[in-house]
Order: C-alpha cells, then structure tokens, then sequence
C-alpha cells in the first residue's frame, strides 16, 4: 500500500531532521557554533512541518486500520532514532561544556595566583627601582 501525501512529506522531515541533527554532532565536535545555530534553526522550522504534517497523516489514515497502525509504528520507530541522536548531541555537548567550565575555572584559580604573587612582589619591585632614581 503506498503512503498517503501527509504521511510522506511527514517521513520526509523526519528524514530530514535525522541528516541536520547528525551535522549539528559533526559541528559540535569541531566547535563549530554557527553550524550548530544554523542546524538548531533549521530543525525549529521543520518542527512546524512536522507537526503540520503528523495532523494530517492522522486526519488522512482511517482509525482502526492496518494502515494507521503501520504509520503510528513506523513514526514511534523514527521518533525513537531522532531521540538517541539528540541524546547523543545533548551528551557530547555537555561534556564539551564541563571541559570548558574546567579550563576556565583553571584559569580564574592562575589569575588569583598572579595576583597573589603581583602583590607580594609588586610593591618590592617598585620600591626597589624607586631607590635608584
């Protein structure tokens, strides 16, 4: 049996939503920000085809049939898949972010230390050339 119109084009996005989530991972990995943006913008304005066309599949597809059943199987199918590869992007993010928040509080803790060191030198080194003017 061949899909209905809505029930296509609503693979279709899905379809697409799976490619741009697995360039926004590729993006993430290489830090690359505006791509991640892009894909996160991209993936917003298919949320509005998607459930535009989910509405429609339901509307087109009989209750009760084999047809729906199919569709509401293969939609859990694909919803699970676009879940894992968010999942996926969520945790590597995350990791980026804890080694990031590690990296600058390492640097915040060396500032203080400079700090430190700038005042308990700094002042000696003053009066030392002061000395010789």
């Amino acid at each position: 049996m061949l899909a209905e119109p809505a029930e296509h084009e609503l693979l279709d996005a899905y379809d697409q939503w799976r490619r741009w989530t697995e360039v926004e991972g590729l993006a993430i990995c290489a830090e690359d920000w505006p791509k991640v943006t892009e894909c996160q913008r991209v993936k917003r304005e298919l949320q509005t085809v998607i459930i535009r066309r989910t509405d429609e599949a339901f509307t087109e597809l009989p209750l009760n049939s084999q047809a729906r059943a199919r569709f509401e199987s293969g939609m859990r199918s694909a919803v699970g898949e676009l879940i894992e590869l968010e999942s996926r992007n969520g945790r590597i993010l995350s990791e980026k972010r804890g080694r990031v928040l590690k990296e600058r509080e390492d640097l915040e803790r060396s500032a203080h230390n400079l700090r430190r060191v700038h005042g308990t030198y700094g002042n000696a080194l003053g009066a030392c050339w002061h000395s010789y003017s």
